[in-house]
């Protein structure tokens, strides 16, 4: 499995909404597996790895199950890492918020419930 260290081009291109508490940040890529492993300073804390083939979108909406990875083991690692970092922060913080400040977090899923609401008694 092909491992590469992304810590510091996530801390370049999302900035002071990083957590601060992240120890390493690595891209893996197998014959049959995409995966982001996430590890923590804290040593009690336990490293958090996404399966990335199982991230991605329906392209009706979710009503069929035509699934579309974001990721494909067709790419090579470097390409699947630059389509990592091509995607908008909120996108990437609703797929892996463990990435954030945890405040950041709170405050963006907070503001996220209130426009719901708002909507919903619209």
């Amino acid at each position: 499995m092909d491992r590469l260290e992304i810590f510091q081009q996530i801390r370049n291109r999302y900035g002071v909404s990083v957590a601060n508490d992240l120890a390493s940040v690595f891209f893996c890529q197998s014959d049959d597996k995409v995966l982001l492993e996430i590890n923590f300073i804290d040593p009690e804390e336990e490293s958090v790895t996404f399966d990335l083939l199982r991230i991605g979108e329906y392209s009706d909406g979710g009503r069929g199950d035509d699934f579309i990875s974001y990721f494909s083991l067709s790419n090579d690692i470097i390409d699947n890492i630059r389509l990592l970092l091509e995607f908008h922060r909120t996108k990437l913080l609703n797929l892996f918020f463990d990435l954030f400040d945890q405040e950041l977090v709170l405050r963006y899923f907070e503001l996220r419930q209130g426009i719901a609401n708002s909507m919903k008694r619209q």
